[in-house]
């Protein structure tokens, strides 16, 4: 089952601000909106059944993924509202050197 999806615009505030202050953030801001949003959009509206679940929220589901603009990967979390929109609210980015 495919599920209707939206960005809310806090996702974009939170990305920047996650990038604020990495070397090459800028580039992987354009990177994540120009080549990733749109994957995971897809990805939560065709695999919400099978996503992880929140421990303390069933309505969350998260995906993850890795830029390659900086070496570093991120965690997208979103809400299914009470009208069933998916909605992508949080992003996490975390710099990891091994990659």
């Amino acid at each position: 089952m495919t599920h209707p999806t939206r960005v809310n615009p806090i996702l974009y505030n939170r990305l920047q601000y996650a990038l604020s202050d990495i070397i090459g953030g800028v580039d992987a801001e354009v990177e994540f909106v120009a080549q990733h949003i749109d994957q995971a959009r897809a990805r939560f509206a065709e695999n919400w059944d099978q996503l992880d679940v929140h421990p303390d929220d069933p309505h969350k589901r998260y995906i993850d993924g890795t830029f390659r603009s900086i070496n570093a990967f991120y965690v997208i979390e979103a809400r299914m509202r009470n009208d069933n929109v998916i909605e992508l609210r949080n992003i996490r980015v975390v710099l990891d050197p091994t990659i």
